[in-house]
């Protein structure tokens, strides 16, 4: 299609034309509409339609908008992109690499947006989560820290690390865990953490359930009881919904937190803020790590190059609540 056979079915001038599609020149709202409806209805409107979008684009990728954490991302990303005067577009990886991969690469080589931010499951390969060199899309990843990323993460390893030097201090040897496979992560890390202050690992306490949630939560504690080892003295949630559901399954059990078992949630979406127990959570502000996200894409977006290496650290901290205790000293469940 050419713009002079546009405007003989449109019957009007090539210069008329233009200065439709072009945004300027001094033609009526009507004939603007008018030489675009022709132009939709033969298929050419994308081919001479080319004003710029007035405000930068930034689309995000999230793994779900099930889970808690994950929409808490959600909104604050998008209320910091609102307030900046960005416009966002979301798309949902369900926590497959493949579809992750395929999504960084539509946004990089054919969605036209000036930014991307990828909210990283932790259950998810490495995909392709490095921007491209010749890229001018900037590329922010939230989560894990890679080399050749720009990273936005918190400080979750070296807060459990913190956590188990107080736990030890206070006479605890008996570590257990109860996540679900999308928190693999944190069942690593933990257990890392553990090995290098000289605490046992025992992986028959380090539960992942093959359910979420709630679920999750009662599946890992009846694999406690089942046990036949005695039971831990302090038990780690993979997040809060799934610690929430734990503390509710020893008290139907007869297992008193924290007299019997300290109790601590590795975040704290899905936890009770008006509940009489207050369990113990770590927990970094999601919002402070959205706003270094945006941050980094006003200064980058438009640059030559705006994915040089940085990674940025956001303190985690222990939020005690009144689950925790030294543990009973030579007793039995």
């Amino acid at each position: 299609m050419t713009l002079n056979k546009l405007a003989q079915l449109a019957h009007t001038s090539v210069s008329t034309v233009s200065k439709a599609f072009s945004g300027k020149g001094d033609i009526s709202d009507a004939t603007r509409e008018h030489i675009f409806a022709v132009a939709r209805e033969h298929g050419c409107f994308q081919q001479f339609y080319h004003v710029p979008y007035d405000r930068p684009v930034v689309a995000v990728i999230i793994p779900e908008v099930i889970g808690k954490t994950y929409l808490r991302y959600l909104e604050a990303l998008r209320r910091s992109l609102e307030e900046n005067g960005y416009t966002m577009l979301l798309s949902i990886s369900n926590f497959d690499p493949q579809m992750q991969e395929e999504l960084i690469r539509y946004y990089f080589e054919h969605g036209k947006v000036d930014g991307l931010v990828l909210v990283d499951g932790s259950a998810l390969g490495d995909g392709l989560s490095t921007a491209p060199e010749n890229t001018r899309t900037a590329l922010v990843r939230i989560g894990r820290s890679k080399p050749l990323d720009v990273c936005v993460h918190s400080g979750l390893r070296d807060a459990i690390a913190d956590c188990l030097a107080d736990l030890h201090s206070l006479g605890h040897r008996n570590v257990a865990y109860v996540g679900e496979p999308l928190t693999e992560q944190k069942r690593r890390m933990l257990s890392e953490e553990m090995e290098k202050l000289g605490i046992s690992v025992c992986r028959e306490h380090m539960i992942c359930s093959l359910k979420r949630f709630e679920e999750a939560g009662r599946d890992g504690v009846r694999k406690l009881l089942d046990s036949s080892l005695p039971f831990p003295t302090v038990i780690f949630g993979g997040y809060g919904t799934i610690t929430a559901a734990i503390l509710d399954e020893l008290t139907a059990h007869g297992i008193r937190v924290p007299e019997d078992v300290s109790l601590i949630s590795l975040n704290k979406d899905g936890l009770s803020e008006s509940a009489h127990v207050q369990i113990a959570h770590l927990s970094c502000k999601i919002e402070d790590e959205c706003k270094e996200v945006i941050r980094l894409l006003k200064e980058r977006i438009g640059k030559e190059h705006p994915n040089e290496p940085c990674s940025i650290k956001i303190p985690t901290c222990l939020y005690p609540g009144n689950t925790i205790k030294p543990p009973r000293q030579k007793e039995e469940l």
